[in-house]
């Protein structure tokens, strides 16, 4: 597990990370969604694996 130092001051702090769908419903995979906001919900891991292109995370 990574661990990043805990921010400190009253300036919030926002991180944007771009992506796009080629088709609707498409989801990130469950070890990619964990590794970019921590945590995965439960359409990560119901659509698993389904794809409609051949990219990577």
């Amino acid at each position: 597990m990574h661990r990043v130092a805990p921010l400190k001051g009253d300036t919030p702090r926002y991180v944007a990370i771009f992506s796009y769908l080629e088709e609707s419903g498409m989801v990130g995979s469950p070890e990619r969604t964990k590794q970019l906001y921590g945590r995965v919900l439960p359409i990560h891991l119901e659509r698993a694996g389904l794809r409609a292109d051949e990219y990577l995370d």
